[in-house]
């Protein structure tokens, strides 16, 4: 078998590992199935998990662990006869590296491919405050100018450079493919930050964007900037799409008891009841050929997932098209009065 099998008698002794366990867990394929199974202090939490459930403490236990540079899904489950007698406990690992780091490819390629939609909103941006700066610099070369009006010229100069400096820094970190340490994050200036990189496509179209109102934007999540701003890149991006010229997109912040909500809502034409089942499939687009990878939804769903959250789509009434909700796991936290700040509006 590839999976890796151990089997727990109800005293906790081992009477069965096969070698993909032992592998797993690092052990020679020729050691003996004893208690050097349970001996794995890097990961005791799994041994305290069987232990638990063989005092009747529970019933399963789920963790991914990572193992020698490997990745391990692993479950561990009582088997019980009908009557409910404890027959013993039952461990199940499988190496998902490869999963992972495919979906990692995956989702670095569509980051790619976002970069390349967004480039000529990138360039765009770029050009006006280039042409500034090389004003600026022209009227400073002639040298015919006051002590104080150079000074205001450098001035502009350097504000210039410094907005191309932040616009080529966003992207460059966005499409980075190295990833940050799951942290604490507020979950605003995550949409606001996915908003700036949309926001060229937003004005071609003289679509309008609904922001929440300032008090629901204070929500703290734990999870990591970037995963999280490609979910909303995603999702922007096919609002955009959907909508029609001057269409709307209406970004709603919600909480409810253990999650927070956000959801994007677009004048489109809603989902069609044919793809509804297709359409966090890998590869599976309803836009035109060459408009869309297909990779976009089914990537957000992946990230979402392995933070515990999910994504839900509904259609709406006229004139609403469809709305596209993440949910993430909330432990209650919020920013301070004093941490919040009311953001740009991003449609300006």
């Amino acid at each position: 078998m590839m999976h890796g099998v151990i089997f727990y008698q109800p005293d906790g002794s081992v009477s069965y590992g096969n070698h993909a366990a032992k592998e797993h867990w690092g052990l020679d394929a020729e050691s003996p199935v004893d208690g050097r199974m349970l001996s794995r202090d890097a990961h005791s939490q799994v041994s305290e998990a069987v232990k638990r459930i063989l005092a009747g403490q529970g019933e399963n236990y789920h963790a991914q662990l990572q193992i020698g540079g490997r990745t391990l899904d692993l479950s561990v489950s009582s088997i019980r006869r009908e009557n409910g007698e404890l027959l013993g406990v039952v461990e199940i690992s499988v190496d998902i590296t490869e999963e992972i780091n495919y979906n990692r490819a995956l989702a670095h390629a569509e980051k790619i491919n976002i970069v390349g939609q967004l480039a000529a909103g990138v360039a765009h941006e770029i050009n006006s405050p280039l042409d500034g700066a090389i004003e600026a610099a022209r009227i400073m070369e002639k040298g015919e100018m006051a002590r104080d009006e150079t000074r205001t010229l450098a001035k502009a100069q350097r504000a210039a450079l410094e907005r191309i400096a932040v616009i080529i820094k966003r992207l460059l970190t966005f499409s980075r493919k190295e990833q940050a340490l799951k942290r604490p994050l507020a979950i605003w200036p995550v949409i606001t930050e996915a908003l700036e990189m949309v926001k060229y496509r937003v004005a071609r179209k003289g679509i309008s964007i609904e922001m929440p109102e300032p008090s629901n934007r204070k929500y703290v999540i734990e999870g990591e900037e970037l995963e999280l701003s490609q979910v909303m890149v995603n999702l922007l991006n096919n609002a955009v799409d959907a909508n029609p010229e001057g269409g709307w997109i209406k970004i709603n912040l919600s909480c409810s008891p253990g999650e927070v909500v956000v959801s994007i809502t677009d004048r489109g034409p809603g989902i069609p009841e044919e793809s509804r089942d297709r359409i966090f499939t890998a590869f599976f687009t309803t836009k035109d050929v060459g408009k869309g990878t297909g990779l976009g939804l089914a990537i957000s769903k992946n990230i979402v997932e392995q933070y515990g959250g999910r994504i839900t789509f509904a259609n709406e009434a006229p004139p609403w098209g469809a709305t596209f909700s993440v949910h993430l796991p909330w432990n209650g936290r919020c920013l301070e009065e004093k941490e919040f700040e009311r953001p740009r509006n991003a449609s300006n």
